[in-house]
């Protein structure tokens, strides 16, 4: 254990011991079995079970969170385990689809600093089975296929239409709910000290099908990640204000044609990640299970159908038209979210999307780019969105499948990235290379992060040397960008966040086996048809005029089967 100075923790970290105390008097959890997992093969390494006596008078659960919220105490990290593990030959094979920037950097995830300090630290090897995002579905889909498995799966979710309930009932994926005291005490302390991690964790059947990357909610208020931003000094050539509205929008572009041909990056789908620009017509025009549902006062609407999503067509057609969007959007597929860095550094763009810790460009060759955050468009000045890029309470997951042999020595790996080595490592990386403690006992970036060289930036940086932004489990510090942000930076999350947030977006749901079917069934010609046609519309080669058709498409492929399934699992997930 790395030596250091007493420490000021998160404020939940004091209330997941509180609550760990009070579940330890009051018995196992709700979600889960009366069927304990199979002893360990590590018991000569378990912990002692936790001793802590009921409180007089008994400590409620609604104390216990509202004690989160609160100014934290002094306390140190607990942790009950003795590492490295003594289980000889520990080894666990992991399924991971890394990021596009990796193979600039490394040869393999084996390679990832961080999991060699995890491993060295464990005891526990670590054999990826990796791939890259992009082929992420199709090896991911064939693995399932196939019905043999790695011990782990990474995101698994994100990459196949099959939700985490059907994949524990059809024997995937192992329901961990009956192992988290035991095999992951570090776990459970951060995990049951808030219910909305909880609640989203747990699906409909009562599992739990994985291990979360947890985010810290109070923290997270009224922050938004990513938003607008424009070319600060093309805006003041032109003797621009910040826009606003869509009108003012497009006055920006048409003045920016005198700088770059085609000022308004659109991603190939035609609609950008978190409602980006299409927020202020009520809608969502990201094409995806999960986005293209929204909830309006406890009914789910389809985006894809609604007038609002008629008229952001219209809009982006007409921006098409004007040479404000580049004529070869629909063809760039190789950048789904974001422009690239060149796009941006040789001045093809000056209105884009883009997340807080990704506008610096300064040392990739071209001071002159200087961006500012906006606000997502409206369509009248007062008018707000809904819309955002709101930190979820549950970031990246890990699920364990039935062909892991030793489901509790997974737990306790993964329970690692929980304890307080476990939370440096992922939001800092290694002591004395990516960070060191100043002395008051804070953890403070190196060089190595605050000034990378050649054509990494810090955001790649933080991602290499660290497991933060989404790259593996742990318990995130949310101001751990605060450290290199510069002040407009955290501006910018500020005034994203000023949309409503938790309005219009879906929680985290869950499908029975049957819907699941259903629902998988009816939305891949779905999504497969809306990937098509949509860029068509904006083009041109489909006119807006056959709206109606396009609608009956939709609902010819069983849209209101699939409203159906989205309903009936919101309105269980609203009765937890």
């Amino acid at each position: 254990m790395r030596e250091r100075t007493k420490k000021r923790l998160p404020a939940m970290l004091c209330a997941a011991c509180l609550l760990l105390a009070v579940m330890c008097s009051c018995g196992t959890p709700a979600t889960e079995t009366s069927v304990p997992p199979s002893e360990p093969d590590i018991s000569a390494t378990q912990p002692e079970p936790v001793q802590a006596s009921a409180p007089e008078p008994a400590v409620s659960a609604d104390s216990v969170l509202e004690a989160s919220s609160q100014e934290p105490e002094e306390t140190e990290f607990v942790d009950d385990w003795v590492w490295p593990v003594d289980t000889p030959d520990a080894a666990l094979s992991l399924w991971y689809a890394y990021p596009p920037f990796f193979p600039n950097f490394y040869d393999s995830a084996d390679e990832f600093p961080a999991w060699v300090y995890c491993q060295e630290k464990t005891g526990i090897d670590i054999q990826f089975e990796e791939c890259t995002f992009m082929n992420a579905q199709e090896n991911l889909t064939l693995m399932i296929a196939s019905g043999s498995y790695t011990d782990m799966l990474f995101n698994m979710s994100n990459y196949v239409t099959t939700n985490l309930e059907y994949a524990v009932n059809e024997s995937i994926v192992v329901d961990i709910a009956p192992y988290i005291e035991a095999h992951a005490p570090n776990y459970a302390r951060y995990f049951f000290s808030d219910d909305t991690y909880v609640k989203q964790a747990t699906t409909d059947q009562g599992y739990i099908p994985a291990v979360y990357q947890l985010n810290d909610v109070a923290a997270n208020e009224g922050i938004n990640k990513s938003g607008p931003v424009i070319r600060s000094d093309w805006l003041e050539q032109s003797g621009l204000e910040l826009p606003a509205t869509y009108d003012e929008y497009h006055e920006v572009l048409v003045a920016f044609q005198q700088f770059c041909d085609h000022p308004f990056w659109l991603p190939y789908t035609g609609g950008y990640l978190g409602a980006m620009f299409s927020g202020g017509f009520g809608v969502s025009a990201e094409i995806s299970s999960s986005r293209s549902f929204i909830q309006e006062d406890g009914k789910v609407v389809f985006c894809p159908t609604q007038d609002g999503f008629r008229d952001y067509l219209s809009l982006m057609h007409q921006w098409y038209t004007e040479g404000l969007i580049n004529p070869d959007f629909a063809s760039n597929t190789q950048n789904a979210y974001a422009p690239t860095n060149d796009e941006i550094v040789n001045e093809e763009i000056g209105v884009w999307s883009s997340a807080a810790n990704l506008m610096d460009f300064t040392n990739l060759g071209n001071p002159n780019v200087v961006v500012v955050a906006s606000t997502n468009p409206v369509q009248k000045k007062g008018d707000t969105t809904v819309f955002g890029d709101k930190t979820a309470a549950l970031g990246a997951e890990l699920c364990i499948t039935t062909d892991c042999r030793n489901v509790e020595l997974a737990m306790r790996w993964c329970d690692w990235w929980y304890t307080e080595d476990g939370y440096y490592t992922t939001n800092y990386g290694i002591e004395g290379e990516s960070f060191v403690f100043d002395d008051q006992g804070n953890p403070q970036y190196t060089e190595l992060i605050l000034n990378p060289q050649g054509d990494m930036t810090v955001n790649i940086a933080q991602s290499l040397y660290t497991c933060g932004n989404g790259m593996l489990l742990g318990v995130q510090d949310p101001k751990r960008a605060y450290q290199w942000y510069t002040p407009d930076k955290v501006e910018a999350e500020k005034l994203w966040g000023t949309v409503d947030l938790a309005t219009g977006l879906m929680p985290r749901v869950s499908m029975t086996a049957e819907e699941s079917a259903v629902f998988s069934s009816r939305f891949s010609d779905i999504s497969t048809y809306l990937q098509q046609i949509v860029p068509q519309f904006i083009i041109g080669t489909e006119p807006l005029e056959n709206w109606d058709v396009y609608v009956e498409n939709i609902e010819a492929m069983g849209l209101a089967e699939c409203l159906s399934v989205e309903q009936a699992a919101l309105d269980r997930y609203n009765a937890r």
